[in-house]
């Protein structure tokens, strides 16, 4: 298995060869919801301009954001690295300001990379098992899994 980021913060992962969003993965485990979590952070004593969100892995668009009440756009107010729950606030949060934040997680981890496992097949003489080599399987020398 392989992650990709589409540019969008959405996550597919290849399974085979076929490519799967994260939503699908959700959906073939058999979660129907994802978990909505709502988060306030208040600036007291100085600027804040980077908020850690208490949950990583947010789902792309899924967030609405106040600040000091008012709704707040995504890319001109803030802009969240939604696979690490890292809220960026350009100039910072003033003291005495509060960004208060709703936003949906998927129920399950998922990991940061994926990658190939070597492929260890029978031979067809019996000798013992062949490691790697052509085959529909294999994928070929320019993107062979390292050895491990």
């Amino acid at each position: 298995m392989r992650s990709t980021d589409l540019g969008t913060g959405l996550v597919a992962v290849l399974v085979g060869a076929a490519l799967v969003s994260a939503a699908g993965l959700a959906r073939a485990a058999g979660v129907t919801t994802c978990s909505r979590r709502e988060e306030t952070f208040c600036a007291t004593t100085h600027a804040l301009s980077i908020l850690h969100l208490s949950h990583r892995q947010v789902i792309a668009a899924s967030e609405s954001v106040y600040i000091d009440g008012s709704p707040a756009e995504s890319g001109l107010h803030y802009e969240i690295d939604y696979a690490h729950g890292l809220v960026n606030v350009p100039g910072g949060l003033r003291p005495g300001s509060c960004l208060r934040i709703s936003y949906k997680v998927f129920p399950f981890l998922l990991k940061a990379d994926y990658s190939l496992r070597r492929l260890v097949r029978a031979r067809r003489d019996g000798a013992g098992p062949a490691v790697g080599g052509p085959g529909p399987s294999d994928p070929g020398p320019s993107r062979r899994a390292p050895d491990y």
